[in-house]
């Protein structure tokens, strides 16, 4: 009879422990959608304090910290959650979010290799250490990459932008071409794209079609004083002289370092 009480006992203990970090725990969320990150921070402190060995509590807490800048504290929040819980792919992909953001590209893709390792159909984080790869000069492993991801999802804009600058830079100038149209074509205001495809119809002297892109470039975003003063350079090639310095004007207000000289140059 006392053993079934013992029992009984440690049963009810068990259970309200349980429901008050439970309690916690839906706090925390609630307020994390609220964008109340330090409310939903404490709230996970508390739930952990009851409850020190839930890997997703830990990873929440990681996710609301990286929102907060706290670098440090994210990290240690997403290894804890990974040694409770090693197939925690999110775990791995977040905290390879926060190493490549510092920097540290070898770290990040050593995280994006055991989240993509853990669940192979992760487009982002194929993307992800695509990019990671670029800044570490794997160029063609990025590409690799990009392009996995892009079989995974078709639709992805940014897989498509990304190969395309490396297309760039491995002087495949038709398939950057071709990546940055179909990124603009999956997202019609990505002016980054815009931009780039301008530049890149510049060096192969297609000057009206940069032209049009850096129009579509200013459109989007009527602060590019880059957009201005290399749309201005094509126009007074194209023999456009007053539209071409009042764009390179535009672009030094908007505080291009270089268009003031060539002003002097072209525009005097």
């Amino acid at each position: 009879m006392k053993k079934n009480i013992l029992v009984f006992l440690v049963l009810s203990i068990c259970f309200f422990a349980c429901s008050q970090s439970e309690k916690f725990i839906e706090s925390g969320k609630r307020k994390f959608n609220k964008n109340d990150y330090r409310g939903a921070i404490d709230d996970f402190s508390q739930s952990l304090e009851i409850d020190p060995n839930n890997a997703d509590t830990y990873y929440n807490r990681g996710v609301a910290k990286s929102k907060l800048y706290d670098i440090s504290g994210a990290i240690e929040d997403f290894t804890k959650s990974i040694e409770l819980n090693p197939e925690k792919d999110d775990a791995y992909y977040n905290r390879g979010l926060i190493k490549y953001k510092t920097e540290d590209y070898r770290g990040a893709i050593d995280d994006y290799n055991k989240a993509i390792e853990l669940k192979p159909s992760n487009a982002e984080a194929l993307n992800n250490r695509g990019l990671a790869k670029a800044k570490n000069k794997d160029i063609r492993g990025a590409n690799d990459d990009f392009t996995k991801a892009i079989q995974l999802n078709p639709k992805k804009a940014d897989a498509y932008y990304n190969r395309g600058v490396n297309n760039e830079e491995l002087i495949k100038y038709k398939d950057a071409l071709d990546d940055y149209s179909k990124a603009i074509e999956l997202n019609p205001n990505d002016n980054d794209a815009y931009y780039n495809r301008g530049v890149l119809k510049g060096k192969l002297n297609d000057f009206e079609g940069a032209i049009a892109d850096y129009t579509k470039t200013i459109e989007i975003n009527p602060k590019d004083s880059e957009a201005y003063k290399y749309r201005g350079v094509l126009k007074i090639i194209l023999h456009q002289k007053e539209s071409g310095c009042l764009d390179l004007n535009k672009a030094g207000e908007l505080g291009s370092k270089t268009a003031n000289d060539l002003i002097k140059q072209f525009c005097k």
